[in-house]
């Protein structure tokens, strides 16, 4: 019998102390063993708990497809809550990386799920980060229209799934 021997506290511990490579490296474990097992639920819900230290350590492609392989693998077992939360994350790293338009389409498509859910508090926190991509979307929009060709700066990840 295969069995994870990365318990999911020490990873939460290791992303609250700012180990992120150290948690990276756990939940890339964790999903490994899960495949193995053949869990297709606790792989997608593991792929998205990957993708957060992923994006921390700003490793976007990586994050970008455990993420995409979550979607699909939620979408085949129905585990909606688990969609909507890759959902999100797939708006987080698309805010992280400045494209703007497609984190607000991601984010809308983690509301709409967690609206149908009814989670409330899931609703209030993709909106905040569904405001921020409105925010930057708009600040660019009005930079190219003064003339303004450069950013001052670029963002940083945001680190959302967690919150």
């Amino acid at each position: 019998m295969v069995r994870s021997d990365v318990p999911l506290l020490q990873v939460y511990a290791c992303i609250i102390i700012g180990k992120y490579e150290n948690a990276h490296e756990r939940m890339q474990s964790a999903v490994a063993d899960w495949r193995l097992i053949g869990d297709p639920r606790f792989t997608a819900f593991g792929l998205n708990l990957f993708s957060q230290s992923a994006l921390i350590l700003e490793r976007y492609d990586e994050a970008r497809a455990a993420l995409e392989e979550s979607v699909e693998l939620n979408k085949s077992v129905g585990t909606r809550w688990n969609l909507g939360t890759a959902y999100r994350g797939l708006g987080a790293v698309a805010h992280a990386q400045g494209e703007y338009q497609q984190a607000v389409f991601m984010f809308r498509q983690s509301l709409e799920t967690f609206t149908e859910l009814g989670g409330r508090q899931e609703v209030a926190r993709v909106l905040a980060d569904m405001g921020r991509s409105v925010f930057e979307l708009v600040t660019m929009l009005k930079r190219r229209v003064s003339g303004v060709s450069h950013f001052v700066s670029r963002p940083k990840p945001m680190g959302l799934l967690w919150r």
